[in-house]
């Protein structure tokens, strides 16, 4: 089923913006198409001002550089809408003959376990889509839930696509334990009320890698999160300390996949009746061996050791790191071995080569320093 009518969720956030730019490239010359856009106002800007300025940003691919941006805007319609706030009537404008598709990418990606997050990821993450869910119901031909490989939980060996098989206990952070709730619920009410889904999950999403200019990420989280904590340090006074870090690389991985690599996939498989399941990973995962160092020495930081157990007796520099990274990261850092099921990602995106990220991950970390 081709669809050129798209609801989109999230159109400011990394995946949601690389998302928007590949459906404005294959529906800105077809007749009668239409995304509609939930953007709510933010800092002062409109929803519309908000994404223009994403739309005629030197960073944005040269291919979405080639089109006239009025002719991009005139294919935008704009709800003004905050998912955590939005009635369930908010859309019931919308109307099934227009045969909609609801990609929904917004969320809230915080890792640690404070109270203070778990509030956010169960109202932002999952309230929110459970909302949406329903609030389309009425109109929706497809609806695509953008969740994270790492639903999952802990997993040990070959992690294949059908998590919605596995009753999954153990999780390392609400973030994913939020996520897999969501997957399970969209599972639920869709085929009860008989709407074709599908669920996407990417793992660690770094900057593009296909399409030019490349490794250009609009937001410096994740794994460039913790690789910006070690080029800070190191400027400091603190960059003279040692730091024990809590990690396994003889068996973590890192499954790192590019923006521009996921929304190819993401708009390609919409079209695609057979599939509901599809982790969005690479073939070959980093082990954990090449990317930690490439990760903590980007700036000329070495004094550091890897120890199996958080350091009871922390110096200032690891308390400041165990404060501010070690819960999030630890439980990746000193993980099982497992692989992510690569085979549908490379069925739907089998005419672009897979990008290598071990070959490049020099330069994709490099995008950090100039932060």
């Amino acid at each position: 089923m081709e669809f050129h009518k798209i609801l989109l969720t999230g159109a400011t956030g990394t995946v949601g913006q690389h998302v928007l730019f590949e459906l404005l490239k294959s529906v800105v010359n077809i007749e009668g198409s239409l995304i509609s856009l939930l953007v709510r106002p933010k800092g002062g800007l409109t929803s519309e001002m908000r994404i223009r300025n994403i739309l005629t940003s030197q960073n944005v691919p040269d291919y979405i550089k080639s089109i006239p941006v009025e002719y991009m805007m005139a294919k935008i319609e704009f709800l003004e809408l905050d998912l955590d706030t939005m009635k369930l009537n908010d859309l019931e404008f919308l109307k099934r003959e227009d045969n909609i598709c609801v990609i929904h990418c917004a969320a809230s990606v915080s890792l640690d376990s404070t109270e203070e997050t778990e509030n956010t990821l169960r109202l932002t993450n999952y309230i929110a889509s459970v909302k949406l869910l329903r609030a389309c119901s009425s109109f929706v031909a497809k609806y695509v839930f953008v969740s994270t490989a790492f639903s999952c939980g802990r997993r040990e060996g070959f992690v294949d696509e059908d998590y919605l098989s596995h009753e999954q206990t153990d999780f390392r952070n609400n973030y994913e334990m939020y996520k897999y709730k969501v997957e399970k619920d969209v599972e639920s009410f869709c085929t009860e009320n008989k709407i074709p889904f599908q669920i996407h999950r990417p793992s660690v999403v770094c900057g593009r890698l296909i399409d030019p200019p490349l490794f250009y990420t609009p937001k410096m989280n994740v794994f460039y999160g913790f690789t910006k904590f070690f080029h800070m340090i190191a400027e400091t006074t603190y960059g003279t300390q040692s730091l024990r870090i809590k990690a396994a690389p003889s068996t973590s991985m890192s499954n790192v996949i590019p923006v521009d690599y996921v929304a190819k996939a993401i708009v390609r498989a919409i079209n695609m009746d057979d599939i509901v399941q599809m982790n969005l990973v690479s073939s070959i995962a980093v082990p954990l061996s090449i990317s930690l160092s490439k990760m903590i020495e980007i700036n000329g930081f070495r004094n550091y050791q890897i120890v199996d157990e958080i350091p009871e007796d922390m110096n200032m520099l690891e308390a400041i790191y165990y404060n501010q990274l070690g819960d999030v990261g630890s439980p990746y850092l000193h993980d099982v071995s497992y692989e992510f099921d690569a085979r549908t990602v490379r069925r739907v995106l089998q005419d672009i080569e897979e990008p290598d990220i071990i070959a490049q991950i020099d330069e994709i970390l490099e995008v950090v320093k100039a932060d």
